[in-house]
């Protein structure tokens, strides 16, 4: 695991296997009127992020599913690009079926497994991701470059995002060391607490993504929530103390103003009631940038928080408990 999560921003400037029909088929991107994203865990996160950047400039409706159910407004205007890296996520493969029933424009994403062979089959354009990789959740540089590279074969976005990526992945290997120690550090003050993650709402994807990597890597619970939400309802969670959980803020200098307020006015009254407060402000010129860049520590935070907590990082033994028990009751 550690190697994968240090070479993280390689793989963002990774080139990838891209089927012909998807480079060479002339596609009207005038006949797509909704976008739907696939995946779950690792490779689901993607597209939160995609959806999230793409919020201001793409002026299709982008809506990210993990389920195994398609919305009823899918047919044969929906863009549906479903992404798994292993090719075997059950929710993907029956939303694959459901997709080709109601004759989507589908688009695949993976690096082998049923789904890549019934794209070839069924002669639906994919992007092949590099295989061998024991950790899906590792592999999200691989599947949010292959997302990009698909809205840009659509022409949805323009090749900026493309370079936008690139300049990511520069910022990460240039920062890595200064990234890595941070983690630690916070990892020796977290450890045996509940952390508890807030950002402002343009980093939800991110935070979902840290909670991820704390619950898989370091075997350890965390929530989530996003600011102005919680400034509505769970800020008032905080009116009695909170011993044994920590807070950790995610920054961004370019969030609403109201909502950098909104953050300052939380940590006042938080203060008091956890264990401890914690901040990390994101570098990057970008949002996606900055994104990558707390991405990039919160995976290196859950890999030295599983070190402290003495358990397997590679271990899933709940999930591959929950999927042998799934196979025998269906």
């Amino acid at each position: 695991m550690e190697n994968l999560i240090l070479n993280f921003a390689y793989q963002l400037r990774e080139k990838l296997i891209i089927s012909s029909s998807l480079k060479e088929e002339i596609i009207n991107k005038n006949d797509i009127q909704h976008i739907v994203i696939v995946g779950m865990g690792g490779s689901g996160i993607g597209g939160n992020i995609v959806q999230t950047i793409l919020r201001d400039s793409c002026e299709i409706p982008i809506l990210v599913i993990k389920n195994y159910r398609l919305p009823a407004f899918v047919n044969e205007h929906t863009l549906v690009i479903l992404s798994s890296y292993s090719g075997h996520t059950e929710e993907v493969l029956e939303t694959y079926q459901f997709a080709k029933n109601k004759k989507a424009y589908c688009v695949c994403i993976t690096s082998g497994g049923a789904l890549l062979k019934m794209a070839q089959k069924d002669k639906i354009p994919y992007v092949q991701l590099p295989d061998g990789f024991e950790a899906p959740r590792a592999c999200l540089g691989f599947s949010l470059k292959a997302l990009l590279q698909v809205f840009n074969s659509f022409h949805f976005i323009s090749n900026e995002y493309l370079d936008d990526l690139k300049e990511a992945s520069e910022l990460l290997i240039k920062e890595q060391n200064d990234i890595r120690m941070k983690a630690e550090k916070i990892a020796f003050f977290t450890s045996n607490k509940m952390l508890v993650l807030y950002g402002e709402n343009d980093f939800e994807p991110v935070l979902k993504r840290i909670v991820q990597q704390l619950n898989e890597n370091a075997k350890q619970l965390a929530i989530y929530n996003v600011i102005p939400e919680m400034n509505h309802n769970e800020i008032v969670g905080w009116d009695k103390k909170q011993g044994d959980k920590a807070v950790l803020f995610l920054r961004n200098n370019k969030d609403h103003l109201k909502n950098q307020l909104r953050v300052e006015i939380t940590k006042e009254i938080v203060r008091s009631q956890a264990a401890s407060i914690i901040e990390v402000q994101a570098k990057g010129k970008t949002l996606l940038q900055k994104m990558l860049y707390a991405i990039h520590f919160g995976d290196f935070l859950s890999f030295e928080l599983a070190k402290i907590n003495d358990v397997d990082v590679m271990s899933i033994s709940s999930i591959d408990f929950l999927k042998k028990e799934l196979k025998r009751l269906i």
